[in-house]
């Protein structure tokens, strides 16, 4: 029996470069050391185009709409994507469409009220300034003494979330998306820089020790 010739490995296709009315641009991520090499060239896949609402606003010409941004995406690292990398384009705000989570609660169970509390608590009535406790659920009040450590130095985005960059000037936006369009053609290598935050095993020691349900001390 002849022996079989070596088969060729097959090559991956390249990812495509636009769908649809949206240019698609890979961001090269930060490179985790703690993960196998094979996974440290990661990718993210961003989708950009040009805001066109079905209602439009007083800035949507000078707009882009980028669909798919990174969970830890902020005003801060996107300025810097298009200051820095995609032509210098000057940004005037980011509006993000959401956040996780959108309004953190802190919750605690309510300590029994004595007679004398219940009597004031009556006089009061139903009014209630805003600086009180304000009552989530039968025995359940919301304060900040309950809350647990935050994890994240700011806000983190759902997967798959979208963002509404807003451009100084009608010129700076088209300025912009020309420069994404350059930069997936010439195949540039566009790197996402995150912010001060550890990222995979560096967050490991992200609760406080002196929180009392610190993983040091369990």
């Amino acid at each position: 029996m002849p022996p079989t010739p070596p088969t060729k490995p097959k090559r991956s296709k390249a990812p495509p470069k636009t769908v649809a009315e949206y240019t698609i641009l890979p961001l090269a991520l930060p490179t985790q050391p703690h993960l196998p090499s094979q996974y440290r060239d990661t990718k993210h896949y961003i989708y950009i185009k040009p805001h066109a609402p079905s209602t439009p606003t007083p800035t949507s010409a000078r707009s882009l709409f980028i669909s798919n941004i990174p969970i830890d995406a902020t005003e801060t690292n996107l300025r810097a994507l298009f200051v820095e990398q995609l032509g210098g384009a000057m940004l005037e705000r980011v509006d993000f469409d959401a956040c996780v989570p959108a309004q953190p609660l802190h919750k605690r169970w309510k300590i029994k009220q004595t007679e004398k509390e219940k009597e004031k608590a009556d006089q009061r009535g139903k009014k209630r300034k805003r600086n009180e406790e304000e009552l989530v659920a039968e025995g359940v009040v919301e304060d900040e003494d309950s809350a647990l450590p935050a994890i994240w130095p700011g806000s983190l985005r759902r997967s798959g979330s979208a963002a509404v960059l807003v451009f100084v000037d009608k010129r700076s936006a088209r300025g912009a998306m020309k420069g994404v369009i350059r930069a997936v053609k010439e195949d540039a290598s566009i790197h996402w820089k995150t912010g001060d935050a550890a990222l995979g095993v560096a967050r490991k020691s992200i609760i406080p020790t002196h929180h009392p349900f610190s993983l040091a001390q369990n």
